[in-house]
């Protein structure tokens, strides 16, 4: 199993928090996707086709009262990558909030 499965129930459930709430959201799908070759292989599809797509790019951008808000979305165990690090630190540094999900308490937290 990798990273993106044990992050997808995150995932679904702060896009149905979101929904929930009437908060804008969407979804951006950094990873790609992935396309069944059958005998347990897949192969791997960047999802973007956009040349000036920043590495790191938190999973779901969201806008409530005016403020902006990147979310990604992690496991129990999962980790930044440096990327996502530098993505938070430009975030951050444009006024906006950054939050690491496991649950959705942490959106709950931040003012989501």
């Amino acid at each position: 199993m990798n990273h993106n499965d044990l992050e997808a129930p995150v995932l679904a459930a702060c896009k149905q928090y979101l929904d929930l709430r009437g908060i804008a959201w969407i979804r951006i799908n950094g990873a790609g996707i992935k396309i069944p070759l059958g005998g347990g292989r897949y192969r791997w599809f960047r999802s973007y086709t956009c040349g000036n797509k920043k590495n790191g790019v938190a999973d779901l951008i969201a806008v409530k009262d005016g403020l902006f808000y990147a979310i990604e979305c992690k496991s129990g165990s999962g980790k930044q990558s440096d990327d996502q690090k530098e993505f938070q630190e430009y975030v951050e540094k444009s006024g906006g909030i950054y939050i690491i999900a496991r649950d959705i308490q942490a959106l709950k937290e931040r003012g989501l």
